[in-house]
């Protein structure tokens, strides 16, 4: 069965109700030339003083949301994931600074820049490594006060008691109204963040599927209808096997503050791979004292993996997953850890807006706008995160699934040395990064490299079309 060509980012937002048809023109045309240099600044991508206005003009209009723009993204992702059929949903936070004088409408970040907060919910496959678009997109701000009262928190306590913890529960709440809406399969993912009881007995009270990292290990937990902790039950997990695994490489965040070290966990660490064994037990999370808001008693299944013997000086690796699946065989127990593992999409997604899309560079003055400007850009993130999911997910696929044969034609022959068309993914990925300027001996193309290749072939095929163009009228 052949594969379906990509469309076009714009297409993304085709059907946006904006009020006016000359606002959706505007849009258009925006985005084609944002898609087609994300690197540059605004003023060089609308090309004219009139256009540059115009387009303030646009990001700064009251008459529509960040939400309107978004949401025919919105509604392709669903639609894609109900042809899919069985989709993870990654939920995460991240912070956008824009250091300097504060703009109009920002907030604090946990650094003490100005800027806001976006949690996302990003749909992936269940099976391969294919983003498939954003499904829930929440952002918001923080005042001064309320990063000090975060800072003051002590080492273990939890700051899901915060009202931002409602941001989960509202993400999780607009996936699953998608998934029954459109009837497809959903499994919710997210890392130690997530592990609040709020969250989970609210995924059961929907009948949601979860993984969900757990940090709480001191937690209160019910086995075999006695009281103990989850550290305490983890010691009878029964163990079901070992396998290696591949564990990517990470550089650690610099922190801003001394409240960001402390809580900043993820070390650096090289691509290196790693003997697990992975043990099961299953128990029941009461509510506690310190439980906020409503919610049941729920039963979950725990997943336990622990590195055997790391290399020295490596701090082992060690997850323990909180999960609805079944963890009956060892088969089982490994889809909940390479469901889990998935989870790193949506941090490349973020490093894509903020590097590949150059997001917290751009110089627009209210927060209203830089939400107007986030949700252009989100689809235009998606796209470059989904050329780079499909050449891993299978870089022997036919080239023409991702690129035209005008851009397969262009990638091969606009260089200083013209070589073959490309006529694999792995192999048309491999000269986009080349011509964004990668060096093989640089390792795999990071997100600045494939931006500026994607955005130098669309400014060559612009050329190519306007030549196509100027042949037809002689």
């Amino acid at each position: 069965m052949a594969r379906k060509k990509l469309s076009s980012v714009e297409s993304e937002f085709v059907g946006a109700e904006l009020g006016d048809a000359r606002r959706t023109q505007r849009l258009l045309r925006s985005v084609e030339r944002i898609a087609a240099e994300p690197q540059k600044s605004l003023p060089s991508l609308m090309g004219n003083d009139s256009e540059l206005e115009g387009f303030y003009r646009f990001i700064n209009s009251d008459a529509f949301d960040a939400e309107d723009v978004l949401e025919p993204h919105v509604s392709s992702t669903v639609d894609r994931c109900r042809k899919e059929g069985r989709v993870l949903a990654l939920h995460d936070t991240t912070q956008f600074d824009f250091p300097g004088e504060l703009r109009e409408g920002m907030g604090r970040t946990s650094d003490g820049h100005n800027g806001f907060f976006a949690h996302l919910g990003l749909y992936v496959s269940e099976e391969g490594l294919k983003p498939l678009g954003v499904g829930s997109s929440i952002t918001w701000t923080r005042s001064p006060k309320a990063v000090k009262k975060k800072r003051r928190l002590k080492e273990g306590e939890s700051a899901k008691v915060m009202k931002e913890s409602s941001r989960w529960l509202e993400s999780v709440e607009n996936i699953e109204e998608q998934r029954q809406s459109a009837g497809y399969s959903v499994i919710h993912v997210a890392d130690s963040e997530g592990d609040f009881f709020e969250l989970m007995s609210r995924l059961k009270e929907l009948e949601a599927k979860f993984v969900i990292r757990a940090c709480q290990h001191a937690r209160l937990v019910l086995q075999d209808g006695k009281e103990t902790d989850l550290s305490t039950a983890l010691e009878s997990a029964r163990l079901l096997g070992a396998r290696e695994i591949e564990l990517a490489r990470r550089v650690q965040r610099a922190a801003g503050t001394k409240f960001e070290a402390r809580r900043n966990r993820n070390r650096t660490r090289p691509n290196r791979p790693a003997k697990v064994s992975v043990r099961v037990a299953s128990v029941t999370v009461p509510p506690t004292n310190d439980t906020r808001g409503p919610g049941s008693a729920f039963k979950v299944n725990v997943v336990h993996v622990a590195e055997t013997s790391p290399p020295k000086g490596e701090r082992p690796v060690e997850w323990t997953l909180l999960t609805t699946e079944a963890i009956a065989t060892e088969k089982a127990a490994w889809r909940v850890v390479d469901i889990y593992r998935k989870r790193w999409q949506i941090e490349e997604f973020f490093k894509c807006l903020k590097t590949g899309c150059s997001f917290e560079k751009r110089q627009v003055e209210s927060y209203d706008a830089m939400l107007i400007l986030l949700a252009m850009l989100t689809p235009i993130a998606y796209r470059l995160l989904l050329l780079r999911g499909l050449e891993r997910d299978n870089a022997e696929a036919p080239a023409e699934t991702a690129f035209s044969k005008v851009d397969l034609y262009l990638l091969a022959n606009a260089c200083d040395r013209p070589t073959a068309i490309p006529k694999t993914i792995g192999e048309a990925l491999r000269l986009l990064a080349q011509h964004g300027g990668h060096l093989k001996r640089n390792g795999p193309p990071g997100w600045l490299t494939l931006s500026r290749g994607y955005e130098k072939l669309l400014a060559i095929r612009l050329g190519w079309a306007m030549r196509e163009s100027l042949l037809e009228k002689m």
